[in-house]
């Protein structure tokens, strides 16, 4: 069993991360952009986000990355390399944090269910491309560290 290449999965979980938040932001900045507007209103809560929450959420969204492709150079030696293997990482993390994650704020009445369903949806396609990402760009860290065969 090898080491783990770090600085690979450190870029590959920041690109992975990079795509977790592109997806974040499409979703609920455009897509349900309403949805929350309506929601804030009803908790009565002002509509501008607050910039120190949109830095904590950025960096959250990068450290998900990280971990996902963390995860996955952690089970390659067990599960093997390739994409299975960056797709089972990517469930992995989107069930505490997606799944489990809003499934509280929903049962208990504080999102609505289309914001909690297209929510774990989205996140999951998130973690998943992000995951197939990062894995692939973990994954070129073999060929790169594979020793150049003596030609003949």
């Amino acid at each position: 069993m090898g080491r783990m290449n770090w600085s690979r999965i450190l870029f590959g979980g920041l690109l992975a991360g990079m795509v977790v938040n592109g997806g974040e932001y499409l979703l609920h900045r455009i897509v349900l952009q309403k949805d929350w507007s309506d929601l804030m209103q009803e908790f009565k809560v002002p509509p501008a986000p607050h910039t120190g929450e949109f830095a904590v959420l950025t960096v959250a969204g990068f450290l998900m990355g990280v971990v996902t492709v963390w995860l996955y150079a952690a089970i390659r030696p067990r599960l093997g390399a390739g994409p299975g293997t960056a797709l089972f990482a990517g469930i992995a993390i989107w069930i505490p944090s997606y799944l489990l994650g809003l499934l509280a704020p929903l049962m208990l009445g504080l999102l609505p269910a289309n914001i909690a369903f297209l929510s774990m949806v989205g996140g999951l396609v998130e973690l998943l491309l992000g995951a197939l990402l990062g894995g692939l760009l973990y994954a070129d860290a073999d060929s790169a560290l594979a020793p150049v065969p003596n030609a003949p």
